[in-house]
C-alpha cells in the first residue's frame, strides 16, 4: 500500500484510516501506519532538518468504526467483551480517542441482517466521507474476512460469486465512481487484480483459509466466491 501511494502521489491528508475494534484488526491497523515510510507526509516541514523524525505514520489515527466489526453469526455477543477504547490506547497509541463510530450494529445477527449491515455501513461512508474537492481521498477500511466480502458487495453491487476469497491481508481497492455512492473493483479473473489481491504476500499460512463462505456449510464448506482456478 506504501508503494501504491507513492505511485499515485496519495499523501497523508488524503488518508483516513477505519479500523474494526478488535484486537487483530488494531494491530494490522498499527503495522500497516508503521510500514509506511515512502508515503509523503503532509506535517513533514521539508527543509531536510535530521531532527525532523515524523513520519507518515504519526500522520495518520486509527479511528475505530464498530459497524465493520467481525460477523456475529453464533450468538457470541462479541462486542459486548470488548474493552473500552481508553484501555486500548494505552497498547496502541495511535488509536483515536475522540472518533464517534457511526453506528454499533445489533447482535447477534443472521447472514441476512449482516449484509444489511454492510449495506447501512458502505452508505454512512459515503455519505459521511464524500471526496469534494479531493479526488486522492483514500479511505483504508481494517476489517475481517465476512466484512470484506460483505462490504465489497455492497459497495460495487457485484455478486458473492464475484468476489475473490479473503486470504490474511489480503487487499481490496474499490474505485468511487462519479455517483459517489458507487464504487468500482477489477474483475475476480484479472490478473494482479485489486479483487482480494495477496500478491504482496510471500505467505498466506496454512491455518486460516481464505474465506468466502456464505453458503451451505454441508456443500464444499460453503464456499460462494469465484471458480477457484482465478484465485489470485
Amino acid at each position: 500500500m506504501d508503494q501504491l501511494f507513492v505511485k499515485e502521489e496519495i499523501s497523508t491528508h488524503n488518508i483516513t484510516l477505519l479500523s474494526s475494534p478488535f484486537l487483530r484488526t488494531i494491530q494490522t491497523s498499527n503495522e500497516l501506519l508503521a510500514e509506511m515510510k515512502q508515503t509523503a507526509n503532509d506535517n513533514d516541514d521539508g527543509n531536510g532538518d535530521d531532527n525532523d523524525n515524523t513520519t507518515a505514520a504519526d500522520s495518520i489515527k486509527i479511528q475505530p468504526e464498530h459497524s465493520i466489526f467481525e460477523l456475529d453469526l453464533w450468538g457470541q455477543d462479541l462486542h459486548s467483551s470488548l474493552p473500552e477504547m481508553e484501555e486500548r490506547q494505552c497498547y496502541f497509541p495511535r488509536i483515536d480517542g475522540e472518533y464517534q463510530t457511526m453506528f454499533v450494529p445489533s447482535l447477534p445477527e443472521t447472514k441476512k441482517e449482516f449484509f444489511e449491515r454492510c449495506d447501512l455501513a458502505m452508505e454512512h461512508i459515503s455519505r459521511e466521507f464524500p471526496c469534494g474537492n479531493d479526488k486522492n481521498r483514500v479511505i483504508i477500511l481494517v476489517t475481517h474476512a465476512a466484512c470484506c466480502i460483505g462490504l465489497v458487495k455492497s459497495a460495487s453491487g457485484v455478486a458473492l460469486e464475484e468476489i475473490n476469497p479473503a486470504a490474511p491481508c489480503a487487499l481490496y481497492k474499490l474505485t468511487r465512481m462519479t455517483n459517489e455512492n458507487e464504487w468500482d473493483i477489477d474483475h475476480h479473473s484479472k490478473v494482479g487484480g485489486m479483487n482480494g489481491f495477496i500478491g504482496h504476500m510471500k505467505d498466506v499460512g496454512t491455518f486460516t483459509r481464505p474465506w468466502n463462505n456464505f453458503g451451505n456449510r454441508d456443500i464444499d464448506n460453503g464456499y460462494t466466491g469465484p471458480p477457484k482456478c482465478f484465485q489470485n
